[in-house]
């Protein structure tokens, strides 16, 4: 059964595909400034081995280290804020940080898809939640997205 989704998916991909036209797009970059500029090794907001990135409505910069475990926050600017988190299996601790995201009240979701838990920081006042779905191991949370209302929606991959 599951060659047969293969097998479908890849017939329409090579039906659909021809009629795709390739168009060339512009785009710019800008250097706006180093993160770890004025940072010496092992200092507070050195990223050693960034991963994922996300900002907030007032333009705050949050960067996961994946070898840290922990959550740098850059003002616009891009000079270091704080940390938030670090390693391990309490709340507001992480064992393997696989997305980010910032919710319409600027609260920072953070998934860690190996303790499967959605951490949520509520930055201004200092409290983090937690939110512990299903050990499914036939399914991997692979990212999340915040939504209105106080959803969240995340993408399962099935293993």
């Amino acid at each position: 059964m599951i060659i047969q989704k293969y097998i479908l998916v890849f017939l329409l991909l090579c039906i659909v595909s021809p009629s795709i036209a390739a168009q060339s797009i512009n785009l710019e970059f800008e250097y706006l400034f180093n993160l770890t500029e004025g940072i010496e090794f092992g200092e507070p907001g050195y990223v050693i081995q960034p991963h994922r990135i996300t900002t907030d409505s007032e333009g705050n910069i949050f960067v996961s280290d994946r070898q840290q475990l922990m959550i740098f926050k850059y003002h616009p600017d891009g000079s270091f804020a704080k940390q938030i988190g670090r390693s391990g299996r309490g709340p507001g601790e992480f064992n393997e940080i696989t997305a980010l995201t910032v919710d319409n009240e600027n609260r920072l979701l953070v998934l860690d898809r190996m303790q499967f838990k959605v951490s949520r920081f509520n930055l201004t006042i200092g409290s983090v939640e937690e939110h512990l779905f299903e050990d499914q191991r036939q399914f991997n949370m692979m990212t999340l997205q915040s939504l209105p209302e106080e959803r969240i929606a995340g993408i399962y991959v099935e293993s």
